[in-house]
């Protein structure tokens, strides 16, 4: 093994060391490549045999220092309990919590601070502001999470940063600059701090496709659901007037029933009454013809 191989060794070794003591997880395996590990208690680190300057060095660290931040201070349970819906709402979300926790190890301790806050500035320094126009060329995730960190961390403001900013500087000054003194006050209340947050995005009012869309299923759930139970109620309705329907039809072949018994019984008291005229008839007659002979 070369000087350099080794060197890279020693340095896996001091951050595999470091995230274990900052996530006071000292069971922890910590693994360096691009191979995700399914197991449970394991963290998976950029490999270190790609990193080529000072500053690659100084945002591994970066990243590191924040994953065992997060392995320390975030609860799985509330931050879900308190997710928005929405992609974009979610990932403000997320940069919200991840500076939460990174705002609270750097108070502890200087050189995650400095890890953090020297990979976050790094990002700025190949963006050209000529390229930089309105709002479409800035995504809200990016100047939201500039916003917040400028008030957390005191980012060093230059002509990029100002004109990141600046993009989405109307929504921000309106409805969220006016409430961080809300989330200074439970940095280390992480139930409460992301209640706060999901309440911020929420009135930040900015169209989120995905949580526009499931709003529209709801709705076509509830449209369905009312056409079916309208459905159902014409199906009833229907089939009650079937069943009057033929109910009156049985009564009026019951009446038509009854009145033709009624006339047949008629018709037989009618011939009864003539067949017993006749007969007296025929009895006087042979009568007169008796009393004739004799």
């Amino acid at each position: 093994m070369d000087e350099q191989e080794l060197l890279k060794e020693r340095f896996k070794s001091a951050v595999s060391s470091t995230v274990k003591a900052i996530s006071e997880n000292f069971d922890l395996e910590v693994k360096f490549g691009n191979n995700t590990d399914s197991k449970k208690n394991s963290l998976n680190l950029p490999e270190v045999a790609n990193l080529k300057k000072l500053q690659d060095f100084t945002n591994l660290r970066a990243f590191a220092d924040s994953e065992a931040l997060k392995i320390k201070y975030t609860n799985k349970k509330i931050y879900l309990e308190n997710e928005p819906r929405g992609a974009i709402s979610k990932a403000l979300y997320a940069i919200a919590e991840k500076i939460r926790y990174e705002k609270i190890g750097s108070d502890k301790l200087k050189g995650v601070k400095n890890n953090i806050t020297q990979c976050y500035e790094n990002k700025f320094k190949n963006k050209k502001i000529e390229e930089i126009r309105t709002e479409t060329d800035v995504p809200i995730t990016e100047a939201f999470e500039l916003c917040l960190r400028s008030h957390f961390f005191k980012i060093k403001q230059n002509n990029i940063t100002k004109k990141v900013l600046s993009c989405w500087k109307n929504l921000f000054d309106k409805n969220l600059k006016k409430n961080l003194k809300e989330l200074d006050d439970c940095i280390e209340n992480q139930s409460k701090f992301n209640q706060l947050v999901t309440n911020l995005i929420e009135n930040l009012n900015f169209e989120d496709s995905d949580s526009k869309e499931k709003e529209e299923e709801i709705e076509n759930s509830k449209e369905n659901s009312t056409a079916s139970e309208k459905n159902r109620d014409d199906n009833n309705l229907s089939q009650k007037e079937e069943e009057q329907s033929a109910d009156s039809d049985l009564n009026i072949a019951e009446s038509n029933f009854e009145s033709f018994n009624e006339k047949e019984e008629s018709e037989q008291r009618n011939e009864k009454e003539i067949a017993t005229k006749q007969s007296s008839q025929k009895k006087k007659i042979a009568k007169g013809k008796i009393q004739s002979i004799y």
